[in-house]
């Protein structure tokens, strides 16, 4: 499966799903980067729009990016393991949204990382 070069984005017609265009065994599909859904889906002009722009993430797709490099990092130096972003009580996630993690280290990372990812959607 090769991605089209840069990244062709589509939109599908009824239910707004957001994909982008790949090849494989010559034929077109739409590829998702989400866990639990079919990961193609055969190309049809008629279903899918191409994005005209590319749309930034949303704050919570950043904080999630953000919040898995820091589960990573705390793993990598041995610190007590983070829970699953899915197992946070709401106000836990929004407590990670508006401060971070705690710590030097940690906050850098999770500053970093945020300003990049924020930054993908106007990358080619």
């Amino acid at each position: 499966m090769t991605p089209a070069t840069p990244r062709l984005y589509y939109r599908h017609t009824r239910d707004g799903t957001l994909g982008y265009l790949v090849q494989k065994d010559g034929r077109d599909f739409i590829a998702f980067d989400r866990a639990g859904e079919p990961v193609l889906k055969v190309f049809k002009h008629t279903d899918w729009i191409a994005e005209a722009e590319p749309r930034p993430l949303s704050d919570i797709a950043v904080t999630r990016i953000a919040f898995e490099a820091d589960r990573e990092l705390c793993r990598a130096l041995g610190m007590p393991q983070q829970k699953l972003w899915l197992n946070l009580h709401d106000d836990e996630r929004i407590a990670f949204m508006q401060n971070g993690p705690s710590g030097a280290v940690r906050q850098g990372l999770y500053l970093v990382v945020a300003a990049y990812v924020r930054g993908l959607a106007t990358r080619t």
